[in-house]
């Protein structure tokens, strides 16, 4: 039922922010969204592989679980969620061993002795990371002007084309803008 309902919280969420909301009624709807991850995510968005059937556990998320959890951190960062909450979705993504580069970035932008990671899990795509490429480029670049591009190239000919209706990816470009751009 928490997994339930943490869905349900995000879907309002997405709403409130969308319409424009009062950020302090998205904040405890975002900080409740987040302790309903906390509980209730723990092996839910497995991925099973291999023979026998699902004999493999794969350290990654499908798309919607991926969506939901950068969605979550990039607000969480952007509304300057309270730190022992950001560190339980930086827990979630831990006791999955998720390793993803836009994860790692909004998680070392609020969490300063984080070790970087060396490379993603995934193991079998799903779309994941392919989704979000020239945003991955973006973070790794070290010139501002090529950063830039690069993050305008993926609102005009990634974003705008196949996913306008996904605030997601507006919450990590507004995590670009104030960290690096």
């Amino acid at each position: 039922m928490k997994r339930i309902a943490c869905g349900d919280t995000l879907n309002i969420i997405s709403c409130k922010y969308s319409s424009g909301k009062a950020v302090t009624i998205i904040y405890s709807d975002l900080t409740e969204a987040i302790n309903l991850t906390y509980e209730s995510w723990d092996g839910f968005w497995d991925i099973k592989s291999g023979n026998p059937s699902g004999s493999i556990v794969l350290n990654q998320y499908g798309l919607d679980a991926y969506d939901q959890m950068l969605w979550m951190l990039s607000l969480a960062y952007l509304l300057d969620i309270d730190g022992a909450d950001f560190r339980k979705l930086v827990e979630v993504t831990d006791r999955d061993r998720v390793k993803d580069y836009l994860f790692e970035f909004i998680i070392s932008a609020k969490t300063k002795n984080r070790p970087p990671i060396a490379e993603e899990s995934y193991q079998q795509f799903f779309g994941v990371p392919n989704a979000c490429e020239k945003l991955r480029q973006a973070i790794g670049e070290s010139e501002k002007i090529k950063a830039e591009k690069l993050v305008k190239e993926f609102i005009t000919k990634e974003w705008y084309k196949t996913t306008k209706a996904n605030t997601t990816l507006i919450l990590v470009i507004g995590v670009l803008k104030r960290r690096q751009l």
